[in-house]
């Protein structure tokens, strides 16, 4: 009975299905509310579920537009929420224990490789948690799916908003008549929502959602590939000619070769606006071998860009390299929280355990390692200034208010982030709460905000002391 047991479960595959509500589309936001499903593909039966609400940290103030569509209340946060570090654990432990029991898994969200999956890596790495355990863990997006059957199955039932083609989990869900009301853009409900649409999808056409597979890197024998692009009405398709030309792990660079005429390019400056970058983790799009004719007309540019030194010589750091601007200012490490690498991660980590053992001691030690790990005192400062008991160490309140005027109101680390465009969602939030027609939950919504802003800047908008000195060293 044993052995017959351990043979069962060693064949059931796993897709894990998640959902993040945020406090704002920006890097640097937060995850507010998750939801992640452990689902049998063998029978779509669920094995576990992960689900909760996150305390925003205390230098977060969401945006009033994320709060307004997802209806997700402050007080419900802070009361019924764990605090972020607790919930960034929390994560990282359910996928490790999947992936234990696995040996790896994959994750599945609708647009998640563009949105939900960016906000788990920064949760992760905030916190000096490793997010790519050791490649074991996948990525696949629903939408990803549902495009390749819009481009691939004619009697797929596009749809459009505001005159453009979308593919919106609503749009998608209400198309195949499993939505009858607005969706909710809430965690759990999204996630079961996008479960639900591919199973119909998977019941309704010859390519399931477990079969399908994004486009993988081409071999070096293919010359020329076309891709597919969604097009505005009345067309559904554009129809572009690429050959790839360099690759590396999930990365590949492609030529736009049908927009090549003469004179051709002779340098990589000349070549720049030809060049595509596909991260096949994030982006995606539907390519297969272009058909004789294309490869008859396109002999010409295809013949330049094969006998090309500079593309010869093309590799994808020489790609990236090309396209820095070395007069563009250095954005803040929090900004791109996947530039850590790997072993700043774990010293992260152990600054964020020396802190929680010594908090009275925070300034001076994150002072000393700001020496000799910049980007690493600079986060290990945040986490700090979010997560210190209270009350605080007045120097961490000090570089807190001017963390407050840098994160929210200078535009220099998030450039949707401006003292103007706060002043603008005040006054819309005013005008929402003061307003007797504003349907009730939009009212409490705007309180919420109101308030945290209150909380944040008490002393208003126009009084905010700054100094860039306070946000790092002593």
């Amino acid at each position: 009975m044993f052995q017959r047991y351990r043979i069962v479960y060693s064949i059931v595959m796993v897709t894990i299905f998640y959902d993040f509500e945020t406090s704002s589309l920006s890097p640097v936001g937060h995850i507010l509310s998750y939801c992640l499903m452990v689902i049998d593909e063998s029978n779509g039966a669920l094995l576990e579920e992960c689900t909760g609400w996150v305390q925003p940290p205390q230098c977060e103030l969401p945006d009033l537009d994320a709060l307004l569509v997802t209806g997700i209340r402050l007080p419900t946060l802070t009361q019924q929420g764990l605090p972020e570090p607790a919930v960034a654990h929390r994560l990282y432990r359910f996928l490790a224990s999947w992936i234990q029991k696995e040996g790896s898994v994959t994750l599945c969200g609708y647009n998640s490789n563009r949105f939900d999956l960016r906000f788990l890596r920064s949760l992760f790495i905030r916190h000096g948690l490793n997010p790519y355990f050791y490649g074991k863990l996948k990525y696949k997006d629903v939408l990803h799916y549902v495009k390749h059957l819009a481009m691939t199955y004619p009697d797929f039932p596009w749809q459009t908003q505001d005159d453009h083609w979308t593919f919106s989990l609503e749009r998608m869900a209400r198309a195949h008549g499993i939505l009858h009301t607005p969706q909710s853009h809430d965690a759990r409900a999204d996630v079961a929502l996008t479960i639900q649409l591919c199973q119909t999808l998977s019941n309704t056409y010859p390519l399931s959602f477990t079969a399908f597979q994004p486009l993988s890197l081409p071999a070096a024998t293919v010359p020329l590939w076309i891709t597919q692009h969604m097009g505005t009405p009345p067309h559904r398709y554009d129809w572009a000619y690429m050959a790839p030309v360099t690759w590396q792990k999930n990365t590949c660079v492609w030529v736009s070769v049908s927009s090549l005429s003469p004179p051709f390019p002779n340098t990589l400056e000349e070549w720049a606006p030809y060049l595509h970058a596909l991260s096949l983790n994030t982006a995606w799009c539907h390519a297969f071998p272009a058909p004789p004719d294309a490869m008859a007309a396109l002999a010409i540019p295809l013949h330049h860009l094969q006998s090309s030194p500079v593309i010869g010589q093309l590799s994808v750091e020489a790609y990236f390299s090309s396209r820095t601007d070395p007069s563009a200012p250095e954005q803040d490490i929090e900004y791109r929280l996947t530039r850590l690498p790997f072993d700043r991660i774990h010293t992260l980590y152990q600054a964020i355990h020396h802190l929680t053992q010594h908090w009275d001691d925070a300034v001076s030690y994150l002072s000393h390692l700001h020496h000799a790990h910049p980007d690493v005192a600079r986060l290990a400062l945040r986490y700090a200034m979010n997560h210190a008991p209270e009350p605080a160490d007045p120097r961490l309140v000090r570089k807190r208010v001017a963390y407050l005027h840098y994160r929210h109101l200078s535009g220099e680390m998030d450039p949707r982030r401006t003292i103007d465009t706060l002043r603008h969602d005040v006054v819309r939030a005013q005008g929402l709460w003061c307003d007797p027609a504003t349907p009730s939950a939009h009212r409490a919504v705007a309180h919420d905000y109101l308030t945290r802003v209150s909380e944040l800047f008490p002393s208003g908008l126009d009084h905010v002391p700054f100094s860039r000195s306070l946000l790092d060293g002593p």
